[in-house]
């Protein structure tokens, strides 16, 4: 004949646990803050804001991580051009540029250049002059060619050192979420209830 068995468990929250209970806890859910595709998206964002307000419209940003060979971030998007050498205090020193560039005759940006990896070296910047006025001299012709050519080294180099800020940041909000005192947080605020060894209940 069947019969049915009721058992009790005691349970308990994080802080009732023993040190090695708590160890042992924290050690099983070392995830739980980064356990879902979305856990850097206030990271992304941050940082489109911040390339938008200087002058990279539509970012998109991939990145992969975190301590294996090819790991990093690029990014992609459309360059406004002014925008960007007047937040690097270069539309002075590159005046013909920038006055063609407020005209809109000149297109720039960063695209991709490999899909295998997400590090640096998969995009490049360029800046592409869209066409000579009629009253345009050799000279200034000459001067608005060599100024292109110089400003997109400077915003390749700037790209990369944007790409290397991204990772930097998404690396540190990794190592956060994944410590101790992050996951402790999630615990407590969850309210999470345990074993006597630390097992979650």
């Amino acid at each position: 004949m069947a019969r049915i068995e009721t058992t009790t468990r005691t349970l308990f929250a994080f802080e009732e646990l023993s040190d090695d209970a708590k160890q042992k806890a924290l050690e099983a859910l070392s995830d739980i803050n980064v356990d879902y595709p979305d856990w850097h998206e206030f990271t992304l964002e941050d940082w489109k804001e911040t390339l938008h307000t200087v002058g990279v419209d539509d970012a998109n940003i991939n990145y992969s991580g975190f301590w294996s060979q090819g790991d990093g971030a690029s990014f992609t998007g459309r360059v406004r051009l002014a925008d960007w050498l007047k937040s690097q205090h270069l539309a002075g020193k590159y005046r013909t540029l920038y006055n063609r560039a407020r005209a809109h005759d000149i297109a720039a940006g960063i695209r991709r250049v490999s899909s295998h990896y997400s590090h640096e070296q998969t995009c490049t910047a360029w800046i592409e002059i869209g066409g000579y006025w009629s009253t345009d001299k050799a000279a200034d012709c000459e001067r608005l060619e060599r100024q292109a050519n110089e400003c997109e080294e400077l915003l390749e180099e700037w790209r990369r050192m944007q790409c290397h800020a991204i990772y930097k940041d998404l690396e540190n909000n990794y190592e956060y979420l994944t410590g101790e005192d992050a996951i402790r947080e999630t615990i407590l605020a969850n309210e999470y209830e345990f074993l006597e060894d630390g097992t979650l209940a």
